[in-house]
């Protein structure tokens, strides 16, 4: 049961910071009454929550990738202090709405561009842009006509992904002689 909580709580933070986890231990447990005498389940739970409260100190954040620019969530912040029913906040809403969709689109070329210099594959691409999708369902094509079959799908990204790959060569060959 305490092995579940410390692999929830992340072990190998807790083991690369063996001596900070060691102290917050200590002081929990100094804090702990252990002169009364309680039954087994109490003084259990008091020990399985004094280590879960010294993991938790302990424990360090997660890096997440930032997906919106300085630019976008500066506008933000000016909307923000905007009155909502005014001209010029549904003017920096617009401004706001394009920049989150134009650095959206950029974060999301980027990943599958990243996904193809690491992997070559597009099932990992794919896989890696959307984590809560499993499939997509619909596509349009080069002239605009929506295709919901999956060859025709497969086909779609795959010359999207070509060009992609292509367009970045041509880019990096022209600038660097």
């Amino acid at each position: 049961m305490i092995k579940d909580t410390i692999r929830k709580l992340g072990k190998l933070t807790l083991i690369a910071n063996k001596e900070k986890f060691n102290l917050e231990l200590k002081n929990s447990f100094s804090l702990l009454n252990v002169d009364h005498p309680e039954n087994t389940e109490n003084r259990y739970n008091n020990i399985k929550e004094c280590i879960k409260q010294a993991s938790r100190k302990i424990k360090t954040l997660k890096f997440r990738t930032q997906k919106l620019t300085n630019a976008s969530l500066n506008i933000i912040e000016e909307r923000q202090k905007l009155t909502r029913n005014s001209v010029e906040y549904r003017n920096f809403d617009k401004k706001v709405k394009r920049n989150i969709r134009k650095d959206l689109r950029a974060y999301n070329i980027y990943l599958v561009q990243s996904a193809l210099d690491k992997n070559r594959s597009l099932k990992s691409a794919m896989r890696g842009r959307k984590r809560g999708r499993s499939t997509i369902t619909c596509l349009k094509d080069f002239h605009g006509v929506k295709q919901d079959d999956r060859d025709k799908l497969l086909q779609i990204c795959t010359q999207f992904y070509k060009n992609l790959y292509i367009l970045r060569k041509f880019v990096s060959t022209k600038t660097h002689p």
